[in-house]
């Protein structure tokens, strides 16, 4: 048996659909884990918002 993608990062369909339809933030576990199964970065994978404030 093939494991699958939703397998390997012990996740639901739902939980994917909610991160790339911006209604989830996926933590920073399941996010290490999607960029290491893609073999990208966390960077390469999730973007902040831009602010329209400056930091202090």
């Amino acid at each position: 048996m093939a494991v699958t993608f939703l397998q390997i990062l012990q996740v639901t369909r739902q939980t994917i659909t909610a991160i790339e339809n911006c209604k989830y933030n996926p933590g920073l576990e399941l996010s290490l884990k999607i960029a290491k199964y893609f073999d990208l970065s966390v960077h390469d994978i999730f973007r902040l918002k831009e602010s329209a404030e400056p930091n202090q």
